[in-house]
């Protein structure tokens, strides 16, 4: 069941005028963020949908955000918030407050634990393999072919994803990256006996 972590007024620059618009927008446990006109479009189909979980980075305040980027008249700079996705378009958006800033990059950091625990339980439930805590699932490069990783207990697995010590929901600054590899990795798990079946003969 989808619920939402947060809901409320957000300024968007539009993408060719680079004007700012006010619009609503609903973020949800499932990795989306929707945005509409008003709260009474809120359970019609959205404008238009965020994926967080193909999202490369998210930056917040004036610190992270090119300064050629001009807040609405009446806000300033450390109520920037941008998504960047690893393809398409950048969302540019601006709280209505710092106050209300500091709540959605809270709720963004929620929605990332949720989304790193749904990755996990899924990835031992299909697998039947333990993840160590504090490390997650991640996709080991651009190749489709199966990798071979040694786990804790000293038994090889054949995966094409591999296990390591960083968020990769997150890049190093704190941002949403590689979430997208993951649920590609994911997605293709139960095809990995198939795959691997020429690999071990090599």
């Amino acid at each position: 069941m989808t619920d939402i972590v947060k809901a409320g007024w957000l300024q968007r620059r539009t993408t060719i005028l680079k004007n700012w618009k006010r619009e609503w927008f609903v973020l949800t446990n499932d990795a989306r963020l929707r945005r509409m006109a008003s709260p009474e479009k809120q359970n019609d189909k959205a404008d238009d949908v965020f994926e967080l979980n193909r999202c490369r980075q998210i930056r917040f305040g004036s610190d992270e955000i090119s300064a050629t980027v001009e807040p609405p008249n009446e806000s300033t700079r450390e109520q920037l918030i941008e998504l960047v996705p690893s393809k398409g378009d950048i969302w540019t958006l601006c709280a209505e407050s710092t106050d209300d800033l500091v709540a959605w990059q809270t709720s963004f950091e929620d929605v990332r634990q949720l989304y790193i625990e749904r990755m996990q339980q899924q990835h031992a439930q299909w697998t039947n393999t333990q993840i160590p805590p504090n490390r997650y699932v991640f996709y080991s490069d651009s190749s489709d072919l199966p990798r071979i990783y040694r786990t804790s207990n000293g038994q090889q697995q054949p995966q094409t994803v591999i296990i390591v010590d960083r968020d990769p929901y997150y890049d190093g600054c704190g941002s949403i990256a590689a979430g997208a590899m993951t649920g590609m990795a994911l997605s293709t798990m139960m095809m990995w006996p198939f795959l691997l079946f020429p690999l071990m003969l090599w």
